[in-house]
């Protein structure tokens, strides 16, 4: 319930600057340590010149943020930091940012003359040293280097000569990590949960403790902010307002001398207003104590949107193969949903992933960049680029904007929700199909009179294969299981054992026909059970009358092996297999059938949902996909592929080739190339047959370094990635982590 009156907000600091405008522009941070806190201050006031500078804005009370990355594990009984291989401090300066050096302490649980380190800022190096007894590795960082903005501490441990490789390292263990720029502040383990929370802002954009995360405006402690608002219409203001580390909280926001409130702790309250046309300013306060975080999550000004602007729907279906769907191939039962769409849709016959897994494929999307030049999964292990992202553009136009993973490997952690009003991870490892659709469907319940734009990873065609019964049975799973009783591993896969899965993946037991013939079946019993919820979503579209209006891309984030070559589940290899996928595009008011044989891209994806939005932008590494773009594609070179060994993604040996390898898509040729190698490709009937190749891997190599030039920091060691247990047990399963 919102109420109304008077408005009583005083202050008694007055601070303002001219803010930039656009995306998730950092303005103040504050150095998140033990002591910082519990101080009773004078309420200051942060201004900003428009409303949509709002999002992604942290307001703090000092002028440093210090926080571990994921990669840190707190021990809050021995109060120890604990890390693996190497691991960094999230640091942000603002404007205004320390006069003197920052100075950073981490002590060792005991001195060895094992535990020598190096340290990065950035990327620039900036010590090296053991750790001595009792003062512990000091790192110093001049005034010169900490300009306003985010930066990284990488502090990681060299490997000695008679140690094993990095891999089999100890864990690093400390007792205390220090940083101040004058009197010391301790890092301490207890505030483990605070420190993720204003990392998670900080480096993805989104804020919240469970699943469900908002973007937004997150403020520490009792701050008022102020706002400028022109709209040329009527208009209406909304926040779904959180209280973290702090009792349940009074919200206040006041226009124009009227207060509206709420009282919110951590569940997430909608405050909600009218506006009339004109100028106004805007305050707004958290009523709280200074220990707290307050969110003024997905803020919203709906200020006389475009008639008839339907919402704008990105589908990526995980693991889905091309020929699993009835438009290419595939049988009717399977994708019968997307069939019907096609008949009003575009399908492209000609369509490449940019990778063979999740996360990259889905940042090139996000950011029409090819995986080495966006960094995620390459040498990055999240997306973290200056460019900004679909979501981004799309909120700075006005659209509500949400985004729903359906896997570990889409979830916010890795850098993906950046621009997002509302962003939901995974329930755990996956969200099953159906309580994807329910959640999704909400979102379009609550906002279908606004401009959207949607995300939506459903992940189900993933192993494991587990389908619902009644999909199962479309494709006999449940007899082809039963013939694998007796057969050993191969029974315990069609259990979901995820083991015997990755037994099967290292290339450990060898396949038999029966079960050949049960996976291809439980895999098409997951792909009919996300057509299905294909077929829910179009009806929830026409029953708020958005669907004629809408644009809707549906594709896969790469291919799955179910067998070709001894192979089973992906990445590893650019294989068709693995990398040709399906891509149907809905045009608002399409109404006829066409195909498209244009050599298309993950990468294209970018312009061409910025077309759908009406946002210009400038050119990244694809092509916006319309009808009046032929000559680009008809001109272009060859679409990019790529496969990199990282430390959330190292190869199975029976699989990999190379540490990296890259591909060269043609219409009718491909050819691999690798640091020692290539092989060549030529198209012939519809199938890929192996030819020699005209140029050599040395000169394709020097010819790829425009494009995608090897990475220099590729991140190999393994370690804590920040996951919880059932994560862990997930992913190392599958073999994404060791």
């Amino acid at each position: 319930m919102v109420t109304e009156r008077p408005s009583r907000m005083r202050t008694t600091v007055l601070l303002s600057w001219a803010p930039k405008l656009g995306f998730a522009v950092i303005l103040v941070m504050v150095l998140l340590c033990a002591g910082c806190g519990n101080t009773s201050v004078d309420t200051e006031v942060r201004e900003f010149a428009a409303f949509a500078s709002l999002t992604g804005q942290y307001v703090p009370g000092q002028p440093v943020t210090v926080v571990p990355d994921r990669f840190w594990e707190a021990d809050e009984e021995a109060q120890t930091w604990t890390f693996r291989g190497w691991a960094s401090l999230v640091v942000h300066i603002d404007e205004n940012g320390p006069v003197d050096p920052l100075r950073f302490r981490f002590v060792p649980d005991k001195p060895t003359s094992l535990m020598h380190f190096s340290a990065r800022w950035d990327q620039e190096t900036v010590g090296t040293a053991a750790a001595p007894a009792g003062d512990g590795v000091i790192i110093n960082i001049t005034r010169e280097n900490l300009s306003p903005g985010i930066h990284h501490l990488k502090i990681g441990r060299n490997k000695s000569a008679d140690e094993p490789d990095l891999r089999e390292i100890l864990d690093c263990r400390f007792t205390a990590i220090e940083v101040g720029s004058g009197e010391a502040q301790h890092l301490r383990p207890s505030d483990h949960r605070r420190y993720e929370l204003v990392r998670a802002f900080l480096e993805d954009g989104v804020a919240g403790v469970l699943t469900q995360r908002y973007g937004g405006l997150l403020v520490s402690g009792r701050q008022m902010v102020k706002v400028r608002l022109v709209t040329s219409a009527d208009a209406e203001i909304s926040f779904l307002v959180s209280s973290y580390f702090a009792p349940k909280t009074r919200f206040e926001v006041e226009v124009d001398g009227i207060e509206h409130h709420v009282q919110a702790g951590s569940e997430t309250v909608e405050i909600k207003f009218a506006i009339e046309k004109g100028e106004h300013e805007m305050r707004l306060l958290a009523d709280g104590p200074e220990q707290g975080l307050y969110l003024w999550g997905a803020p919203n000004l709906s200020n006389g949107q475009p008639a008839g602007q339907g919402p704008v729907i990105l589908v990526t279906l995980d693991t889905t193969r091309k020929d699993a769907l009835s438009i290419y191939g595939g049988p009717e039962s399977a994708s019968p949903n997307i069939a019907r769409l096609a008949e009003i849709s575009t399908v492209f016959d000609q369509a490449w992933s940019t990778s063979p897994w999740t996360l990259p494929s889905h940042a090139s999307i996000f950011t029409g960049l090819y995986p080495t030049r966006h960094g995620a999964g390459v040498s990055k292990t999240r997306l973290d680029t200056p460019h900004p992202t679909l979501a981004e553009f799309a909120h700075a136009a006005g659209f509500r904007t949400g985004g729903f993973s359906g896997g570990a490997l889409s979830a916010s952690r890795w850098g993906l929700a950046s621009g997002f009003d509302e962003y939901r991870d995974p329930d755990g490892f996956e969200t099953k199909g159906d309580r994807q659709t329910d959640y999704v469907e909400a979102f379009i319940d609550r906002w279908a009179t606004e401009p959207m734009f949607i995300f939506v990873n459903y992940f189900d065609p993933h192993a494991m294969y587990q389908a619902p019964s009644e999909f199962e049975e479309l494709f006999n799973v449940v007899s082809l299981r039963a013939k694998l009783v007796t057969v050993p591993v191969w029974n315990k896969v069609s259990e979901g054992d995820g083991e015997a899965w990755r037994a099967v993946v290292n290339g450990e037991v060898e396949p038999t026909p029966e079960a050949l013939e049960y996976l291809e079946a439980a895999y098409l019993a997951e792909v009919a059970f996300t057509d299905h919820q294909i077929g829910r979503l179009i009806s929830n579209l026409v029953e708020h009358d958005l669907f004629d209006s809408s644009t809707i891309i549906v594709v896969a984030d790469h291919g799955e092996f179910l067998g070709e070559g001894g192979f089973f589940s992906h990445a590893c290899r650019l294989d068709p297999e693995l990398t040709e996928i399906p891509l149907i595009i809905k045009r608002p008011g399409q109404s006829v059938p066409k195909r498209d044989d244009r050599l298309i891209s993950q990468v294209d994806l970018f312009g061409t949902i910025l077309d759908a939005l009406g946002v210009a932008s400038s050119p990244r590494d694809g092509y916006p996909i319309g009808p009046g773009n032929r000559t680009a594609f008809d001109e272009r070179a060859p679409v990019f592929m790529e496969e990199h060994e990282n430390r959330i993604h190292p190869l199975f040996p029976h699989m990999a080739i190379a540490p990296h390898i890259y591909g060269l898509q043609h219409r009718e040729w491909r050819q691999l190339v690798w640091d020692g190698g290539s092989s060549c490709f030529d198209r012939d009937d519809g199938s890929w047959r192996d030819k020699a190749c005209d140029v050599g891997w040395q000169r394709r190599l020097a010819e790829l370094a425009a494009v995608a030039a090897l990475p220099v920091d590729t991140e190999l060691s393994t370690g804590d990635v920040g996951l919880t247990d059932e994560m862990r047990e997930h992913l190392e399963a599958l073999g994404y982590i060791r």
